[in-house]
């Protein structure tokens, strides 16, 4: 079940352009971070009834999608209650130090979890004296060779002041975050592992703050079903948190959250699936206001097709589209960017040769083609034009709807009247391509039969040591992995502003529940181990790279499971 709604209508605003080179050092950290894939992450999930498989059983397929990392942030983890039932076992995924699953499953369900993208932060300018601050704290920070640094932190109930954005000091600035008010999403992770049917799962997710998530859930009894979890802030109408407000302002609709039950939930849709991939899930006249942060709905009908134009779903179907590479941008505005280009003289035969492989390409981001790597480039082009010139190159990279802005820029001539460019379209998109042209050329030469997408399209993630002390990097680090898709293929691969791939899908995991018994399949690039002289190092990701998984046994045995934990039951 997905909600496909049309791209938003709201255009950039032609405003001075910053200058975050003037940023405070903090400051900048910060754009640095999100400049480097860090910012809002994505993932897949969906479940498919038992009406639609071949099996007759309910599935569910889920690959949470996060920055690439090795060890990755993921750890394969089976857990089991031995003071209980034989039935208080479960596998899946937590991260390091939490003893509970994230995303997984038990003898009665599966799980998994995307991220709901909804809006949970809201900046606000500060009075003078602020009436709402709650608290202060100094600290003093000790530094090797070097003063002592006395830093203050202030708030309030649900805010933390902000150093200013200028060097000069002026003016006090706020941030409102979910994560400020206390939560027990440990506790949730402890509880949804045990649980026995969607109810209980349910109940164990009314803890969970940050981050807010949907869970997508298939059950041993037939039922699947989505429901969002996690601290949204009941927003005043036409208080939307898109832009600064006065504190008071803002204040009010952080008065209190949403109520548990009236986030978003499905159960059991009449079509027999569920889909969650980062997009819009409430329609536009939804009486909940949860922000405008959404992905492109590219990743959610891509799946939505897979599921429906198979007579029947398996497992193995599952398992095979999370590395899918059909580019859903592209299919949804490729035609119009050849429309423009037909009939146009172009400025230089490498442009012609671009427009050429554009015409001839079916839209799979596979990395040993070229034409992906000239779509990538020249939808970079394009946002640099429409975005960057108006807020600024790196402010427009940080951007999580810059493709929907773009998108809608250039399939709505009235939308492109309203941000004051003049332009035609086809002599945008001509000059672009043959800016797209020169710079493919400048990074790989102007031989386009070597040109390919996984020249520049490629993995390479390092352990944090190889990172800190480069000679390390041969003890700890790994080949760089060519690879395809992008951030609008199922198979995801995001990539930084050069091309490198930054984050992506490091666990895959499909489940099969019936009542006969669970069967499950995953894999984890890389391996289990963070210690590079162990074989589970990297051991699983040939595996990973081409699109393989493993069956996992709910209960395997010591030997063959070295991560098994048993739990004593208090």
């Amino acid at each position: 079940m997905t909600i496909r709604t049309a791209l938003p209508g709201k255009t950039p605003a032609r405003v001075d352009t910053p200058a975050p080179s003037g940023l405070p050092r903090a400051s900048r950290a910060w754009l640095d971070a999100l400049l480097c894939g860090e910012h809002p992450l994505g993932s897949n999930a969906w479940a498919v009834s038992g009406s639609r498989t071949a099996s007759g059983n309910p599935l569910l397929a889920n690959d949470p999608h996060i920055v690439l990392t090795q060890p990755s942030l993921w750890y394969q983890m089976g857990l089991r209650l031995d003071d209980e039932a034989d039935d208080a076992v479960g596998y899946g995924v937590t991260v390091p130090g939490l003893p509970g699953l994230i995303a997984g499953a038990n003898r009665h369900l599966a799980w998994g979890i995307t991220n709901s993208t909804v809006d949970t932060q809201d900046l606000c300018t500060l009075p003078a004296t602020d009436p709402d601050e709650a608290w202060t704290e100094e600290s003093v920070i000790t530094v090797r060779g070097a003063e002592p640094v006395r830093v203050r932190a202030a708030g309030g109930a649900r805010h933390v002041e902000l150093d200013p954005p200028g060097s000069d000091g002026d003016g006090r600035y706020g941030l409102f975050w979910s994560g400020l008010v206390p939560s027990a999403e440990i506790e949730a992770c402890q509880r949804m592992w045990r649980a026995r049917d969607y109810p209980q799962l349910r109940d164990a997710l009314r803890t969970f703050g940050v981050p807010v998530l949907n869970l997508v859930v298939a059950c041993q009894d037939g039922t699947i079903a989505l429901k969002t979890a996690g601290n949204v802030p009941a927003r005043e109408p036409g208080s939307s948190g898109r832009v600064p407000a006065g504190h008071a302002e803002v204040a009010r609709s952080w008065a209190e959250f949403l109520a548990f039950d009236d986030l978003p939930e499905v159960v059991d849709p009449p079509e027999g699936y569920i889909v969650s991939a980062n997009h819009r899930l409430l329609p536009a006249d939804a009486p909940l206001d949860v922000g405008v942060d959404w992905l492109p709905p590219y990743r959610a009908e891509r799946i939505e097709e897979l599921i429906t134009t198979d007579a029947v779903v398996t497992a193995a179907a599952c398992a095979r589209w999370q590395s899918d590479v059909l580019d859903g941008r592209a299919r949804h505005v490729l035609p119009t960017l050849l429309a423009a280009l037909d009939g146009q003289s172009l400025e230089t035969p490498l442009a012609v040769t671009c427009r050429r492989l554009l015409e001839e390409w079916d839209g799979h981001d596979h990395g040993q083609m070229a034409a992906p790597l000239v779509f990538f480039r020249l939808m970079q082009v394009l946002t640099e034009h429409w975005i960057g010139d108006r807020l600024g190159q790196e402010l427009a990279a940080a951007m999580p709807d810059a493709a929907l802005q773009v998108d809608h820029l250039m399939l709505t001539p009235d939308a492109r009247a309203a941000l004051g460019d003049q332009e035609e379209l086809p002599a945008a998109v001509c000059r672009a391509l043959t800016e797209t042209a020169r710079r493919i050329a400048a990074e790989l030469g102007e031989d386009p039969s070597r040109w390919r997408y996984d020249r520049v399209h490629r993995t390479t993630d390092q352990h944090p040591l190889a990172k800190a002390v480069p000679i390390l990097a041969p003890l700890f680090g790994t080949s760089s992995t060519p690879v395809g898709g992008s951030s609008h293929t199922v198979g995801l691969t995001s990539s930084a502003p050069s091309g490198a791939v930054v984050d992506g899908a490091p666990w895959r995991f499909v489940a099969e529940l019936s009542t006969s018994g669970l069967q499950l399949w995953d894999v984890l690039r890389h391996g289990a181990s963070g210690n590079p002289i162990s074989p589970h190092y990297d051991d699983q990701t040939p595996a990973h790279t081409e699109g393989r998984h493993y069956r996992v046994p709910l209960l395997p045995s010591p030997d063959t499971a070295p991560n098994l934990l048993r739990l004593r039951a208090r």
